[in-house]
């Protein structure tokens, strides 16, 4: 979720920033679609952006690899709380001060001020569960590793943990009622386990393969048309069912997530796409992706009454193909001005995210 690695490319910062784009253009149209008015042009928007979410959670255990799993070195008591102490500086101190903050907006104001949120157990009301998710696969993966590590190999880990994370997957049938949308987005785990034998397919493929990116793309690219297309059809003639869905998460997102992380890696190491990709500032966003997470929310109830002021002005009616245009400009220039807006930090705060 951080970039301070000097070690990682630019394709997996311009991914994130991808991503992170995605989660603000997501943030910005649901404030206005509705379900019962969506144009066509919405449902290619909703497929495209609904990998957003998962494939943070894939970059965080294809990370994971990386860094825990690349070499024979064990994870120690010692080297097990340094980890923890600097995961908790790294991501927990961040959320911290973000709840911190909307606890105390929300007294002053005379909004309710939940106690949960500190416990990471809900996030109704600040929508930060992708977040908290990450930091229940981290430690997961993490005591799954602590516990094998002297019984099974690190090659065994590899399919293991994707396995024993689909433990979390039956959790949303139990009760019906579930209303701690943490709770019910526990199988979201399963994306972030995906992530680790992930990694390894990609170094595979960046070592063993000559031209791997060209070649990958363009499997990866038909496995997910063909994938798209059968689905289509079965939702067709069987009915719907979820697709892109975090509650409950499908088992059909988990391989749509997998090609879609493999052809957006490689694509974006193709010298082209890279060099377009750092001319918007899109690697600029993945390194500085957890910062904009927490901030865009409140920029974007100052742009909510713009968009519907211009979109009056323009006669573009809401709930229209042409509506998605002005809507993606703008959630552009929010992402910019996040990034930006960082600057204005201290120093010792800034390093913080």
């Amino acid at each position: 979720m951080t970039s301070k690695d000097n070690t990682r490319s630019i394709q997996y910062d311009a991914l994130k920033g991808i991503c992170i784009f995605f989660v603000v253009c997501i943030h910005f149209v649901y404030r206005f679609f509705t379900p019962e008015q969506k144009p066509a042009s919405f449902e290619a928007y909703n497929y495209i952006t609904g990998f957003a979410v998962p494939l943070f959670l894939v970059l965080g255990g294809f990370f994971f690899a990386k860094k825990f799993l690349c070499d024979e070195v064990s994870i120690d008591r010692a080297a097990l709380k340094s980890i923890l102490t600097s995961f908790f500086y790294r991501v927990l101190v961040p959320y911290y001060i973000f709840v911190t903050i909307l606890s105390c907006y929300n007294f002053s104001v005379g909004n309710p001020v939940f106690w949960w949120h500190f416990l990471l157990i809900d996030s109704n009301s600040h929508g930060l569960y992708y977040l908290i998710i990450y930091v229940y696969s981290f430690l997961w993966s993490l005591f799954i590793l602590y516990l094998l590590q002297t019984k099974v190999s690190k090659q065994y880990f590899i399919s293991l943990i994707p396995l024993l994370s689909l433990v979390f997957f039956p959790i949303v049938f139990m009760n019906s009622d579930i209303h701690r949308i943490v709770f019910r987005h526990l199988p979201l785990i399963a994306f972030f386990a995906i992530g680790i034998p992930l990694y390894f397919t990609q170094d595979f493929l960046k070592n063993k393969v000559s031209h791997y990116n060209y070649k990958t793309v363009l499997v990866t690219s038909l496995l997910i048309a063909a994938l798209t297309a059968i689905i289509y059809y079965l939702r067709h003639f069987l009915g719907p069912f979820p697709v892109f869905s975090t509650a409950p998460t499908s088992v059909w997102m988990l391989f749509y997530c997998a090609l879609a992380f493999l052809f957006a890696i490689n694509i974006l190491s193709i010298p082209a796409i890279s060099w377009l990709a750092d001319k918007l500032m899109l690697v600029s966003f993945g390194v500085n992706s957890l910062f904009i997470f927490l901030i865009h929310p409140y920029l974007i109830k100052v742009f909510i009454p713009i968009i519907e002021s211009a979109t009056s002005s323009l006669e573009i009616p809401i709930n229209s193909n042409m509506f998605l245009l002005p809507v993606l400009v703008i959630a552009y220039f929010t992402t910019m001005l996040s990034h930006f807006s960082i600057r204005l930090l201290p120093v010792k705060i800034r390093n913080i995210f």
